[in-house]
């Protein structure tokens, strides 16, 4: 926890400052409501420095899911009724927020309270509000019934290696992104911590289903640990 702390202090020490108006260029298709530029003022988010490009820094790694801000990575962000194609885009893991990168030293934070949910390629972002009231983003795996696989993104630290004779640093911490899967079952509120395996996974499972599911495993030869499986198998569930 304290290392978590550090980071969160670390990042949260970068500087910020709230945008002028700004335009974001996206799709010009205005069609289902997608499509559009994106106008972020201050109500839709800040200006913040990007924290991989501070050479000061005492910690290794990045907080961020993706290791570039690939332009080409084409997004979607759902925002109150509207839905804008934006590239760049990135999910600050340590902070919980979504950024676009406009320029090497610009970067826009995006207000999480206008946003509904994110899609980045094959990933899909979604808010919950956990059993303590505290809402986050969490990438949606699928859903059986009403009960929804969820990823949740997480910095730990890894330590860096020290001298065992001077006891002094050999190289920095380090930020690493890692995983943990959870299932928010019906009709509750609090997340249970899941491990992809068959029996964890397929105890949600409706029992009327449950032997066309294993069928279609085998025949596809899925596996329940694999997260490209395991999304083609909850949107097979949800076909029969």
């Amino acid at each position: 926890m304290k290392h978590l702390l550090f980071v969160l202090s670390f990042l949260c020490s970068m500087p910020a400052v709230f945008s002028q108006n700004s335009e974001i260029v996206g799709s010009n298709r205005s069609n289902n409501n997608v499509g559009g530029s994106m106008t972020f003022n201050p109500g839709q988010g800040i200006w913040v420095t990007n924290p991989n490009n501070n050479k000061n820094r005492t910690i290794d790694g990045s907080p961020y899911l993706y290791e570039d801000w690939n332009a080409s990575r084409q997004s979607k962000m759902h925002v109150l009724d509207k839905t804008y194609l934006v590239n760049g885009l990135n999910y600050n893991v340590a902070l919980d927020r979504f950024e676009v990168k406009i320029a090497q030293d610009s970067v826009f934070a995006i207000n999480s309270n206008i946003l509904r949910k994110v899609e980045i390629t094959d990933k899909e972002f979604v808010k919950i509000v956990n059993e303590h009231g505290i809402s986050r983003f969490y990438e949606f795996l699928g859903q059986a019934d009403d009960n929804k696989f969820l990823i949740d993104y997480k910095i730990t630290i890894v330590e860096g290696a020290v001298n065992p004779m001077t006891q002094q640093k050999l190289n920095n911490n380090r930020m690493v992104v890692e995983e943990e899967f959870y299932v928010l079952p019906e009709n509750e509120k609090e997340l249970k911590e899941l491990k992809l395996k068959k029996k964890d996974v397929t105890k949600y499972f409706n029992a009327d289903k449950k032997e066309k599911i294993l069928n279609y495993v085998k025949s596809e030869k899925l596996k329940f640990n694999d997260l490209a499986d395991l999304k083609k198998i909850m949107k097979f569930y949800n076909t029969i």
